[in-house]
């Protein structure tokens, strides 16, 4: 039986899996399975590679299409592993999370979940260190990964991934479930987390629509954020404070005064051209 089971949904994704399940296959602890699990793929280069994948460790699971949260379920189900890494089929890790995460769980039985720094690639490369912590840390913001190790049996706990939140969140919810049940979530000081911004990505989907997302996790977990109103309302307004003195910061940088300098002739010549 496999230490760790690797869970890769796979929804017409299949030019990016090698890149995922190579990383996994490089690190530096292997006592693992991988479970990528067809997610009822349309695209006809997904289906043939998937339909004929052999990798060392990895075995493909063919479903009909039914959404990230039930994929994820899904291979969680069949896993045989002590713990659950699940991993989008655009992203990949560092060679030494694995080592480093499970080295945790296995010294530390308070932690439930471990995560590490995200490095964003594609798009843009935008680097962000999660606070990870208890359950408080979870309420005004998610302050772990999407692709974070967690233990089975707190999966079987919370009942596993929201299959109703199709659109985003479902991991957020899932550590709000583990973290209310008094599990800790630790983070990995390290950027070892690549996270791919594309285009369509579900992240800018999820964003889109945060406010009724963020309306469901509420509803889902009402007793937990009337508790802590109060926590909920000072995370927020941290957040609010955060984004207006780093606007500010930016106002003052001698980058910004460079650029609105030089925009004067062109805004004199646009004002210009509005006049009769």
């Amino acid at each position: 039986m496999a230490k760790v089971s690797i869970i890769i949904p796979c929804y017409n994704q299949g030019q990016y899996i090698d890149e995922a399940v190579d990383s996994m296959l490089n690190q530096t602890f292997q006592e693992f399975e991988m479970i990528i699990v067809n997610d009822g793929s349309t695209d006809k280069f997904t289906i043939k590679k998937l339909k004929q994948y052999e990798k060392p460790k990895t075995t493909v699971f063919h479903t009909t299409n039914q959404g990230l949260p039930n994929a994820r379920n899904n291979g969680i189900k069949i896993a045989s592993g002590e713990y659950i890494l699940p991993l989008d089929a655009d992203d990949y890790f560092g060679a030494t999370f694995l080592e480093k995460a499970v080295h945790v769980l296995e010294m530390k039985p308070e932690i439930g979940v471990v995560t590490c720094g995200m490095q964003c690639f594609g798009m843009n490369h935008k680097q962000h260190l999660p606070k990870g912590g208890d359950v408080k840390n979870f309420l005004a913001q998610n302050n772990a990964c999407v692709a974070s190790l967690f233990r089975k049996i707190c999966w079987e706990q919370a009942g596993g991934y929201d299959e109703k939140l199709r659109q985003g969140y479902q991991d957020w919810n899932l550590w709000l479930d583990i973290t209310k049940r008094g599990w800790l979530v630790h983070v990995i000081p390290e950027y070892l987390f690549y996270y791919r911004r594309r285009p369509g990505s579900m992240i800018r989907e999820s964003d889109a629509m945060k406010p009724d997302l963020i309306k469901q996790l509420v509803n889902n977990h009402r007793e937990l954020f009337e508790q802590y109103v109060d926590e909920v309302v000072a995370g927020k307004e941290k957040k609010i404070l955060a984004l207006k003195q780093s606007k500010e910061t930016l106002r003052n940088s001698l980058s910004y005064k460079i650029g609105e300098f030089i925009a004067i002739p062109y805004r004199m010549i646009k004002r210009v051209k509005k006049e009769p």
